[in-house]
């Protein structure tokens, strides 16, 4: 199965994005009537690292300059899944729907620790968010059940649900925070995937045009700074392969 194409087919027109993607960086905040759009994908990781509040502070700051989506990762919820999957007898596509469950559990404890978040389901929820200056914390199960055309199995997680939803909203970048960094140098997907710092359900997209970036601890201060036009970006781009890459789902 090659799945990467299916971006205009199943996810629709997305009409929330859209910005040049053939530009090599970024480009925080300006002048334009349109604030772009960043979804941020929060590692479930995080909120057992430390570092978790360190980057709410930083989304809150963010979304003055951008229109700000955050997907949240599994975490210790989706690890209790995996857990039962094999005693319990849970097959892939229950044991992903759970997992997905497990993504809007974390979501809520996201929402519990910061006043500038609001969750969301929908589009319209989204942009309502934004109106009143607020992240939006995209709860996943209800877009996804209307939406998702992908076989539901483990190695589709939070890393590739993120990179579903950002090329669903037409997202000008799409970011996922990590709690460590990478030790590879070139930051290729397969080399983020062999370190288990992105999941193996990348696999299965080919290169989409979307600016894709990782982040890691410590960077939240340059990152805010940068998505206000006062730095550089600190983040590191995830190389995708040129070529569709082939595999059964």
């Amino acid at each position: 199965m090659i799945v990467g194409r299916w971006a205009s087919s199943c996810l629709g027109d997305g009409e929330m994005g859209g910005s040049d993607r053939g530009s090599q960086n970024v480009k925080p905040h300006n002048a334009s009537r349109n604030k772009p759009l960043w979804v941020i994908k929060m590692g479930g990781s995080l909120g057992v690292s430390g570092d978790c509040r360190a980057w709410l502070t930083a989304l809150e700051a963010v979304a003055h300059s951008c229109r700000v989506v955050v997907v949240p990762g599994g975490g210790v919820f989706a690890d209790g899944v995996r857990l039962l999957a094999e005693p319990c007898a849970i097959d892939e596509e229950q044991g992903h729907d759970l997992a997905v469950r497990a993504m809007q559990l974390y979501g809520h404890v996201l929402v519990s620790l910061s006043a500038s978040m609001r969750a969301t389901e929908t589009q319209q929820d989204m942009q309502e968010a934004w109106q009143q200056g607020k992240v939006a914390l995209w709860m996943p199960f209800t877009l996804m059940k209307q939406a998702w055309q992908l076989p539901k199995k483990w190695h589709y997680t939070s890393d590739t649900i993120a990179l579903w939803l950002a090329l669903h909203v037409r997202a000008d970048a799409l970011f996922w925070i990590k709690a460590r960094h990478a030790q590879t140098q070139t930051h290729t997907l397969t080399a983020l995937q062999e370190e288990n710092l992105l999941d193996k359900g990348l696999s299965f997209f080919e290169d989409s045009g979307l600016l894709s970036y990782c982040l890691g601890p410590g960077q939240q201060q340059a990152w805010t700074a940068f998505a206000q036009g006062q730095g550089k970006n600190p983040a590191r781009v995830v190389q995708w392969e040129k070529k569709i890459r082939h595999g059964t789902a």
